[in-house]
């Protein structure tokens, strides 16, 4: 023989608290693990990180071309862009988990890997940036700061630009001459 019990004021509040525990703790988990890493502040230029889980790259996230500085992670210096020497970006105020960066050639983004994932500052759209400062690896939620920067990366592509600036003239050379000739040894016959 089945008993069966109407719920109690007590036990629905129990079940009520229990169902929001449950989802408080769905959606820390949806949110990671204890020491999840984040975002975190924006830069200099007030560009938010947007968080990207694992080990991205440029040309994986869809950019034409990606340079990572060597060695990783690159110390402050002058890089010069793979296959085009005269661009270069400089790294500055690198103290392993923040870096100040300008360029001579636009950059679209820059992915800061740092513990088990990244932080991408995307600048194009709305446009291309020569430099920023205070980017940073995600969050390590264990202490609250940015994990150590394991490497950067350059987002860019190369802009074409296209300029009209020629004036169209044309001269035209002949090569023969005309010559004149009279027999003036016949009778000359001017008729009215």
């Amino acid at each position: 023989m089945t008993v069966r019990r109407r719920p109690t004021v007590g036990s629905l509040a129990a079940l009520a608290a229990a169902l929001v525990l449950g989802v408080a703790a769905a959606l820390i988990l949806a949110s990671g693990p204890a020491g999840a890493d984040h975002g975190g502040a924006p830069s200099g230029d007030g560009i938010a990180p947007d968080f990207v889980a694992g080990n991205p790259s440029c040309v994986g996230l869809g950019y034409d071309f990606g340079f990572k500085p060597q060695p990783e992670p690159p110390p402050n210096g002058v890089y010069p862009f793979p296959g085009d020497p005269a661009n270069t970006v400089t790294i500055s105020n690198n103290n392993g988990t923040t870096f100040d960066w300008l360029s001579t050639l636009g950059v679209d983004a820059v992915i800061v890997k740092g513990g088990p994932n990244a932080n991408l500052y995307v600048y194009d759209p709305p446009a291309e940036d020569f430099g920023d400062t205070g980017l940073h690896s995600p969050v390590n939620h264990n202490n609250n700061q940015p994990f150590g920067i394991s490497h950067i990366e350059f987002c860019y592509d190369y802009e074409v630009d296209v300029e009209k600036t020629a004036e169209t003239t044309f001269t035209r050379t002949w090569t023969w001459t005309i010559d004149k000739t009279a027999d003036t040894a016949g009778p000359l016959n001017l008729s009215p």
